[in-house]
Parts: C-alpha cells; sequence; structure tokens
C-alpha cells in the first residue's frame, strides 16, 4: 500500500481506498452466502451486517516509510489510516 512519488516512499492512499472497498464488498456478500445453524442467528446477522476489516504488514509498511515503529509519527500513521479505512469501509 506504498509507492515511490518523487524519489519518496508514500502510503498509496488510491490503492488503500480500493482495496478497503472491495473487501468490504466481499465481507459483506460472505453474510449473504452464509448458511447459519439458528435462524435467529441469521436474522441478527443479516440484520447488524457487521464485518471485521483488519491491517496486516504495518510494520513491513513503516519500514519502506523508513519510520521507527516506536515513535509518535508510527501512531499517526496508524490513526490516519485506521480512520481512512473505517471513513471508506462505511461509504460502501
Amino acid at each position: 500500500m506504498v509507492k515511490e512519488e518523487n524519489g519518496k516512499t508514500v502510503i498509496n492512499w488510491e490503492r488503500l481506498q480500493a482495496t478497503t472497498r472491495l473487501a468490504i464488498r466481499f465481507l459483506d456478500d460472505v453474510i449473504d452466502a452464509s448458511k447459519f445453524p439458528l435462524p435467529v442467528i441469521e436474522e441478527m446477522v443479516k440484520g447488524n451486517r457487521k464485518v471485521g476489516l483488519g491491517v496486516m504488514g504495518f510494520a513491513d509498511m513503516l519500514i519502506l516509510l523508513q519510520t521507527s515503529y516506536a515513535t509518535d509519527e508510527a501512531v499517526e500513521y496508524a490513526e490516519k489510516i485506521m480512520s481512512f479505512i473505517q471513513e471508506e469501509a462505511r461509504k460502501r
């Protein structure tokens, strides 16, 4: 989710946006495709449609961005990325 831009490694927000939207669509479709053990569980799951989308490779991304894991800058990246993912997921 990073790219080279003007000789610098930066977060590829367009790719992250597209990936987030695709992942949320997939996870939402899984709800419809699932078989539930009880009708009450199916009703609850389909009624609130909660899905979970996590992040993998954050430490690797920080390495590419030349940012130490134990810095305020890393925390800022984490907050910015997760806020972005949350906003994009809700747009679906």
